[in-house]
């Protein structure tokens, strides 16, 4: 069963091939028995996956069943879960179980989804390696000397090995979609507030996007249906889309315009093996009716503002914390607190002037292409030792 799809486990579900409980229970016994390769997981959640499995049975069985219900997932523990602890991968949260569910947990236990429990994550989601949880690190199932990517590493890990069919990931600069790609599964950060961030930690972030890991993109899209959605608790969410995301993937045309740009105009080298593995791709869907041009729009001081937004949003993170806790952070997380709080008015201004430049510059590009296509990552895992890519 941990060979199958979402999508086939729903159909294996709703017709009886089995249950729900039979389902969650393997899952449970391959995290026993594997998980110590990959160290995914902080917390398993075994009685409470059970005792959600029996009654999503007993759901399905009176016929109030949705397309998640009796669906295991794990959760990135930086979601908020009603006693269950609740680390964000960091000692200063070793002992928090929060009172509460995020509005992401408390939407797909309504529909029905069994939480497995907690996967392990770069501490404050401050990292793209997974090598430095207080947990220890994650590795990537495909080579456990690899990393697997973050700061999501542990949901797509699990994935991966067949650990979760599916799992919950957070994404501020690349943290559900570089894992997705150096795990070999798929990943997708919506729109931000698609999906309402409230009970995710710290609540503070202002770039952070939620969004499903899972296999395909049609299960990516069944459970960014039961995300979405606007929470008054989290002011910049949204409605959902009036046309479902399931329905989008099954009406999918081919025939889309594509601008391709293997480093953004030199701003991201790329290692030869990716940028032709890429080109062959695309190749592909050329000859299935898709356009490709070869596009590098101009960004301006894209990386520098990037830098800015994301250092305002650790130095707010951390203002009120006690120098008692934030001593144990990792040394990248308090160097980036400490680049937030040195930042000036200015540079906080510039920044926005320049966010707001870069995009008018894509406006103007989505109104030639559907897509702006990119690497998602420029070279492949690098090594357990390392916390950042040394040289592409």
């Amino acid at each position: 069963m941990h060979d199958k799809t979402v999508a086939q486990l729903t159909a294996g579900l709703q017709t009886g091939q089995f249950s729900s409980a039979e389902l969650t229970r393997c899952f449970l016994d391959r995290i026993a028995s594997l998980d110590s390769r990959y160290n995914s997981f902080i917390s398993v959640a075994d009685e409470q996956a059970m005792a959600a499995a029996r009654a999503a049975d007993e759901r399905i069985a009176a016929g109030d069943a949705g397309p998640l219900t009796g669906i295991p997932i794990a959760h990135k523990d930086i979601f908020c879960t009603d006693g269950l602890r609740t680390s964000c991968g960091s000692r200063m949260l070793d002992n928090f179980v929060p009172p509460y569910d995020a509005t992401l947990v408390t939407r797909l236990n309504r529909d029905g989804v069994v939480a497995l429990g907690k996967t392990n994550m770069d501490e404050f989601a401050m990292g793209s390696s997974n090598e430095n949880s207080f947990y220890g690190p994650v590795r990537n199932p495909w080579d456990t000397s690899a990393v697997p990517g973050g700061s999501s590493g542990g949901s797509a890990a699990a994935v991966a090995a067949g650990l979760a069919p599916a799992a919950t990931g957070t994404d501020t600069g690349g943290s559900i979609r570089q894992p997705a790609a150096f795990c070999g599964i798929t990943g997708l950060k919506p729109t931000y507030g698609r999906v309402s961030r409230y009970g995710a930690v710290p609540r503070s972030w202002s770039l952070d996007a939620i969004g499903p890991l899972a296999r395909t993109v049609r299960d990516c899209a069944l459970f960014m249906d039961a995300m979405s959605g606007f929470e008054p608790r989290f002011p910049t969410s949204y409605p959902a889309p009036e046309v479902l995301f399931q329905e989008a993937v099954k009406r999918a045309d081919g025939r889309l315009r594509i601008a391709f740009s293997a480093d953004l105009g030199g701003f991201a080298p790329v290692d030869r093996e990716v940028e032709d593995h890429l080109r062959g791709a695309l190749r592909l869907l050329e000859r299935n009716g898709a356009t490709v041009d070869e596009v590098a729009p101009d960004l301006p001081h894209l990386e520098r503002t990037y830098h800015v937004l994301r250092g305002q949003m650790w130095a707010t993170m951390a203002r009120r914390m006690p120098e008692r806790e934030t001593r144990h952070f990792k040394k990248t997380l308090a160097d980036n607190v400490a680049y937030g709080e040195a930042l000036t008015m200015a540079d906080i201004a510039d920044a926005n002037i320049d966010r707001s430049a870069i995009y008018d510059v894509m406006l103007a590009l989505f109104a030639t292409h559907d897509v702006l296509a990119c690497p998602t990552v420029g070279c492949l895992p690098h090594a357990q030792s390392e916390e950042w890519v040394g040289e592409v």
